[in-house]
């Protein structure tokens, strides 16, 4: 591995979080061969979430753009996070697209679904637990900034949160005073959203309750 080296280099990013951001896309868009985790660029694979005519919410594996609230590289990869929730949220395999059938799913037999393929399961007792599976595709607000380090004192480090999506992250001269929210969102340079970078903001997130978060209110927003 050491021969096949080019060369080596390092950017200062003042913020554990910024610099996971920047390694993951620095990985998507050059494609090391011994980087393969997150080297896929392509998320064209969503999960849509919708009520069935018993009044079910339900999920289905769909194909899309980077319009949807989390994306993923395939449609095995978004079936297998789907059976991750069903597990996670005692939710029916039937009625989260990973099983076609007629009558009951699987799990109703084995005692792992309470019964919403069959209607005996409560719409709101079912669908309350469909809402808290949700709650791993979101944030836990549609429009904040996450306030860092940056890469001197007299700088602070952005990430954006926009409309639900990771936007991108940047740096802000904070010795100038105050900051209005234009000026946290204008020094934002543009970056994808994607699973990855969603699933290291909300680890961050996760690990450090602490961290400054500013709620924006985005103007022309319906």
């Amino acid at each position: 591995m050491r021969e096949e080296i080019a060369n080596v280099g390092n950017e200062i990013t003042g913020s554990e979080l910024i610099a996971l951001l920047l390694e993951s896309d620095e990985i998507k868009k050059h494609k090391p061969f011994y980087n393969s985790a997150q080297k896929r660029t392509s998320f064209v694979w969503g999960v849509n979430a919708f009520y069935n005519i018993e009044g079910y919410l339900c999920f289905e594996v769909v194909k899309q753009g980077h319009n949807g609230s989390v994306s993923f590289a395939s449609k095995v990869e978004a079936t297998n996070y789907i059976e991750l929730l069903v597990g996670k949220y005692d939710l029916c395999s039937k009625l989260c697209g990973i099983q076609k059938t007629e009558s009951h799913c699987f799990g109703y037999m084995l005692k792992k679904c309470n019964g919403a393929c069959v209607a005996k399961e409560d719409t709101a007792t079912y669908n309350s637990k469909v809402e808290m599976a949700l709650q791993d595709f979101r944030y836990e607000d549609d429009d904040f900034v996450i306030i860092e380090p940056g890469r001197n004192e007299d700088e602070k480090g952005v990430v954006l949160i926009q409309d639900g999506k990771y936007q991108g992250f940047g740096y802000l001269d904070q010795s100038i005073g105050s900051n209005s929210v234009n000026d946290l969102i204008n020094c934002i340079e543009s970056r994808q959203e994607n699973k990855d970078v969603r699933n290291i903001i909300q680890a961050y997130l996760r690990k450090n309750p602490s961290v400054r978060r500013i709620k924006i209110e985005v103007a022309n927003k319906e």
